[in-house]
């Protein structure tokens, strides 16, 4: 139990500290983090699933992300930052790493978003590739031996899915009947509603992290055409996997988006609070409901002698 807590503590953490090198507003960080931390998304990895390195994508994920924001947007010596950010992602869970330094990767077009001299640009092209490098480099004692041993066994054996067949419908992204769920969940509805809302007053960099969230959720959802590309993006596995980056987005921009609606400094620690007791509540709730039902979520019980036979064989 003091491991989970620990996950969620830092997971709010790097969210708050990230989220305010951005915007230099307490509020937008403890709104985002409350956000991010106790989104339902979030929740079910942690407590549901039980995916640990799933778990810690969430804490290196802001890292990643404000790594990114300075290369494309401020300081591009700050790179390295990326770099640090990404090499957890990788030494957490690949699959899942592989999907978000794409959408990472794609974010950085916001860079064009700003009028700057070319030199510029290409300098923080430069310099993402450095990153790029920097961050192989530093999971290099993870990655090398995996890649030796592909080459040499030429084939790993693993549950491939059709991407096609892991879609989610539509409203099943936010309304699901699932107290446990690949989706965004109500909360995430929520906070979608006031991205939308508050679209119009976001500056150019944040309208275009607002088409890459939209574009993680067409994603998730049977609205793309993905038996087109079933054969050729099959590395994905999952598309499920996209919903780590629009929970980041959902929380960082919808926090945004508050802000400029609720300018009463009391009425913005009533919010906080209220959406950190909805969070506290449905971790509670999940937590009941996995003790009544322990084999729901497809975790077998076992004696300590079978477990030992069973990694045996």
């Amino acid at each position: 139990m003091a491991f989970i807590a620990l996950i969620f503590f830092s997971t709010f953490m790097s969210m708050y500290i990230c989220t305010l090198k951005i915007t230099k507003s307490r509020f937008i960080d403890l709104l985002s983090s409350a956000l991010y931390g106790f989104s339902h998304f979030a929740i079910s990895i942690t407590l549901f699933y039980r995916s640990f390195g799933g778990s810690f994508i969430f804490i290196f994920m802001p890292i990643a992300f404000y790594g990114m924001y300075q290369i494309a947007l401020k300081d591009h010596k700050k790179w390295w930052i990326m770099s640090l950010g990404v090499a957890g992602l990788i030494l957490c869970d690949l699959p899942d790493a592989v999907v978000v330094v794409l959408m990472l990767v794609f974010s950085f077009s916001m860079t064009f978003t700003v009028k700057e001299a070319k030199n510029i640009k290409l300098t923080r092209i430069v310099k993402l590739i450095y990153a790029g490098m920097l961050s192989a480099l530093l999971s290099a004692f993870f990655l090398a031996p995996l890649l030796q041993n592909l080459l040499f066994v030429k084939n790993i054996s693993v549950n491939k899915l059709l991407l096609s067949n892991t879609v989610l419908p539509t409203l099943s992204v936010f309304l699901t009947d699932k107290l446990a769920s690949y989706s965004l969940g109500l909360s995430g509805l929520i906070v979608v509603f006031f991205v939308i809302n508050g679209w119009n007053k976001f500056h150019p960099a944040l309208k275009y992290l607002s088409v890459v969230l939209l574009i993680n959720l067409i994603l998730v959802t049977n609205i793309f055409p993905w038996p087109i590309f079933d054969k050729y993006l099959g590395f994905v596995q999952f598309v499920g996997r996209f919903l780590y980056t629009a929970t980041f987005i959902s929380a960082f921009l919808g926090a945004i988006a508050i802000a400029n609606i609720v300018e009463n400094r009391k009425s913005r620690y009533l919010l906080v609070t209220l959406f950190c007791s909805i969070g506290l509540l449905s971790v509670t709730s999940l937590n009941f409901s996995i003790k009544r039902n322990p084999n729901g979520n497809a975790v077998n019980i076992v004696s300590w002698d079978d477990f030992q036979n069973a990694t045996l064989n």
